[in-house]
């Protein structure tokens, strides 16, 4: 040191207190290269200006001359603030003033070092209060042309004695050499005496004179000698001119208020000197725009090569964007996927709303291996937090498209609507290259067993008797490149090296000779380059024997069957069951309590029924149509690989039915149906990664505790879907919102109730309701009605749908609102309609049904009636107008012979 200190007790703190000059530490030369940290605290006293300095220095001496080897420094200066910045005696880039601070007070700071940082960003400088709040972050380069090796941290008294305490320093080794480059997608040739720009550009706007302006064609240099290369819009008195954002801190705007001339479109462009090649491409910058209306392209890609009018909307190479669209949001328009009028998919990117003249910040990364991008976004100078992530070419395709190229983007820019007075600033735009090389990573996994070799089955937990060891083999080679033990638990963990594909073998010690693993845990593990770690999962399926034919099966916990799959799974296989090319029928008993699970009866003469008819079984799943989920298979169906593995997602088909039946002469007693999609969100459905998806995607996150009873966040999701003849419903209960029950085939439905908004009763052929309750669900929160029916059938020589002796009624929770909704729509049209109500009774509290609703032309083109219905205890018909009976008066009742032919079903009896 050359000045005087001391240790003292100081407002609090043990203190180092100068009080005459410098005290310096020295930095070994071994992290001169490296990365450093440096945090103290300082006593700032808002009586006294000037008491305090912190010099980064280059050179180790006892006398320092900070014109020569300080390269940044901290200082607390004349006009009540505390400055930061690469300039000697900085007094206009403040870090916090005393109005921030109030009060005298120790300050935290936080000085970080990153020589790997673009210059721009190679110091960091940061306050906050002795309670954690933030006062202020200062990013930054050093003084020009200064060497900024690290040799000395200089503390400096200057007018009045300063304190500091809880100083700590740490530091990391000067960084090796990275691993080999990997070679890059092959392009057309380049010419070599061109080279390529460096990984990493950036350009900020705060070295340049405030008030600079930029005709057309002009270029801004930035870190790593790229060229950003400006547009003015034409007859523009307005030209892009660099304003000041804060003390310091410039920023590029730009106005296209051109009124004439051919281009009336301002912005900024950067073109690679070749094709940005890397795996992961990010552009990030901060924006900020004087209005909220849409079409401002805040980010378009392009690749000239790869991408052309054969293969997107575009035949200038664009390939995505994000740009604003009315009322303050944001959208990514995909140049691979067809969106309205001939234009682009674009796709609304949720959780953001702009405001005027308020700064932002966009990042956007895309990802040449999955053609994924994804977009980032933070208001003024919070974290950043994904916002949407969108695969390229995922929607409807141009005609001829197959898929989505490999991109090498060849030019990036922003470009203003043009003539709409549109002023728009940007700052810190920063542009990443990013090329992936190979590293071991993390791969973990899990094992779980099945019943069978049936992948309808719900997984089981793992079994502990199962041991052995775990060999991954690089594609091509003979020697595992690693091996692992599967824990008791099933559990696994290893590392393996990315860009390489692995064949997995499972080497037993004990347990497995009843178990096969299943199909898709012998794929192989393909972990790409860039990948931060990977996951594979097992799943290992008991080998069971065929059982022989009973006629009644039991489910149940202390059963031989413990849900409704297992049981089918053994009957599917049942040996003997089949006399004279008849399949012999089989019962099975559930005991009260929940099953959860898609059940598919895809085998004829099965009869579900309950133990207890006052307890009803309840068969319960989550489904709906709009989501995607790992669990289900290529065929859209529930398939236990799919669950396990949890690597790809599909779409539910046959509106996600809890129960689908393909096997004729079903027959259901006392059981509950129950879809829970638009009840409430399970844990089982966020374990099962459910996400808006498919043809018919859904824009409602399903998370915890969302209100999915809304009629915003409704869709289609049965609870029992039937394509079979010959089934009988009996005493069951059918709940969901949308498309609760659908019917394809001669079905016979006694002393059922059935919940449900929009269509609730839907499909064909020749259907008989028999003294059900036809139960409105509800909506939270909006008192909107729906339609009972929708009847399609398979020919117009079906009957349809006959509803005889039923109520209709409300949900019975109090928390649901309801409207009056009516009778039903012509899904069908003309006489593949057909529906008739007869004997209906209107409960109290329930509005009468509003006639009928057009889906499929006229409804006066179609059999639809509706006869005698009445209110509780009244025999007063309240349904004999023409608009409830749009196909004229029915001329008699039907009979159950009318549908139902010779079959008389065996819970049927006539009155």
């Amino acid at each position: 040191m050359d000045g005087e200190m001391q240790v003292v007790e100081y407002e609090g703190e043990t203190a180092l207190q100068i009080t005459s000059r410098n005290a310096y530490m020295e930095i070994d030369p071994a992290v001169v290269q490296g990365n450093a940290s440096f945090s103290f605290d300082v006593y700032v006293d808002t009586s006294v200006d000037r008491n305090f300095r912190v010099y980064l220095e280059n050179t180790v001496t006892e006398i320092s001359d900070p014109n020569n080897i300080v390269f940044a420094e901290l200082i607390n200066n004349r006009n009540s603030q505390v400055n930061a910045g690469p300039g000697i005696d900085v007094q206009n880039n403040p870090l916090f003033t005393y109005a921030q601070l109030g009060e005298s007070q120790w300050v935290h700071f936080d000085i970080e070092l990153d020589y790997t940082a673009a210059d721009s960003e190679f110091i960091t400088m940061s306050a906050a209060k002795a309670d954690g709040t933030p006062l202020g972050e200062v990013k930054m380069s050093a003084i020009d042309d200064k060497d900024t090796s690290l040799r000395s941290i200089r503390l400096v008294q200057t007018a009045a004695a300063c304190c500091f305490a809880n100083m700590s320093f740490t530091c990391s080794p000067q960084p090796t050499a990275p691993p080999p480059t990997a070679s890059p997608t092959p392009r057309p040739t380049i010419d070599p005496s061109i080279t390529p720009d460096p990984a990493v550009q950036s350009w900020t706007f705060d070295s340049i004179d405030i008030g600079t302006t930029y005709e057309s064609g002009d270029t801004i240099s930035g870190v790593g000698g790229g060229e950003l290369a400006i547009t003015k819009a034409e007859a523009d008195t307005i030209p892009p001119t660099v304003k000041e954002r804060a003390a310091g801190d410039g920023y590029l705007e730009f106005n296209d208020a051109t009124t004439a001339g051919t281009v009336r479109q301002a912005g900024w462009a950067y073109t690679p000197s070749v094709p940005m090649e890397g795996d992961r491409i990010t552009v990030e910058f901060d924006f900020i725009k004087g209005d909220t209306d849409k079409d401002t392209i805040l980010f378009r890609a392009f690749d000239s090569v790869n991408a052309d009018s054969s293969n997107t909307y575009a035949s200038d190479g664009r390939v995505f964007e994000v740009k604003t669209g009315e009322d303050g949001s944001l959208k990514l328009s995909d140049y691979f996927s067809a969106g309205s009028a001939g234009k682009p998919l674009d796709i609304d990117i949720s959780g953001v709303t702009l405001r005027e003249n308020t700064w932002y910040g966009l990042r956007v990364v895309y990802t040449k291996a999955d053609d994924t991008v994804k977009v980032y976004f933070k208001t003024g100078s919070g974290e950043y937090s994904l916002k949407s992530t969108v695969v390229l070419g995922s929607g409807t395709k141009m005609s001829g498209v197959t898929e989505v190229p490999a991109l090498s983007l060849d030019k990036l820019m922003c470009v203003t609507p043009g003539g709409g007075s549109v002023v728009y600033g940007v700052d810190n735009i920063w542009v990443e290259n990013y090329v992936y090389v190979p590293e071991d990573v993390s791969v973990t996994g899990e094992a779980y067993t099945l019943f069978s070799h049936d992948l309808k089955n719900s997984l089981e937990p793992f079994d502990s008797t199962i041991a052995g060891t775990l060999e991954f083999t690089k594609s091509g080679e003979t020697e595992p490149y690693a091996t692992t033990a599967l824990s008791s638990d099933g559990t696994y963990s290893t590392e393996l090296e990315t860009g390489s594909t692995y064949t997995v073998e499972f080497v037993p010690t004990s347990g497995t000779a009843e178990y096969t693993l299943s199909p898709m845990s012998l794929e192989p593990l393909d972990l790409k380059l860039g990948e931060e770690s990977g996951h594979k999962n097992l799943l290992f399926m008991k080998n069971r024997e065929p059982v022989e034919y009973k006629d009644t099966v039991y489910v149940g916990a202390d059963k031989e069957y413990k849900n409704l799959n297992e049981a089918m799974a053994d009957i599917r296989t049942m040996v003997g069951r089949e006399e004279n090319g008849v399949q012999k029928p089989v019962t099975i008993i559930l005991d009260p309590g929940t099953y959860y699970g898609q059940v598919i009866i895809d085998v004829p003469h099965i009869t579900i029924k309950s133990a207890d008819p006052s307890n009803r079984a309840v068969l319960s799943n989550y489904y709906g149509i709009g989501y995607v989920y790992y669990s289900m298979g290529d065929n859209s169906y529930y398939n236990a690989d799919y669950a396990a593995a949890k690597i790809r997602k599909n779409t539910a088909t046959r509106w996600g039915a809890t129960v689908r039946v393909t096997g004729d002469y079903f027959t259901a007693e006392d059981i509950y149906f129950d879809n829970t999609f638009n009840q409430v969100v399970t844990d089982a459905e966020l374990a099962d990664g459910v996400e808006p998806g498919g043809g018919s995607r859904k824009d409602f996150t399903r998370a915890s505790g969302a209100n999915v009873r809304t009629k915003a966040a409704t869709e289609r999701a049965a609870a029992l879907a039937v394509d079979a003849d010959y089934c009988e419903i009996i005493g069951c209960k059918m709940v969901s919102s949308q498309d609760t029950l659908y019917t394809g085939g001669m079905m016979y439905f006694k002393d059922c109730e059935i919940y449900g908004n929009t269509d609730y009763i839907f499909g064909g052929d020749n259907v008989v309701f028999d003294s059900c309750d036809l139960v409105w669900y509800g909506y939270s929160g909006s008192r909107d009605g729906g339609h009972i029916t929708a009847n399609k059938n398979g020919s117009e020589t079906d009957a349809g749908y006959f509803l005889t002796g039923c109520t209709v009624k409300r949900n019975p929770d109090s928390s649901m609102s309801f409207g009056a909704g009516t009778f039903g729509r012509n899904w069908g049209g003309g006489l593949l309609s057909k529906v008739f109500f007869y004997d209906t009774t209107i409960a109290d509290g329930v509005d009468l049904p509003s006639t009928w609703s057009a889906m499929g032309g006229s409804v006066s083109e179609s059999p639809l009636y509706a006869v005698n219905t009445h209110r509780e205890g009244s025999a007063s018909d309240l349904t004999t107008s023409s608009s409830y009976n749009p196909h004229g008066t029915a001329t008699s009742v039907p009979t159950i012979a009318d549908y139902f032919g010779d079959w008389v079903p065996s819970n049927y009896s006539a009155e």
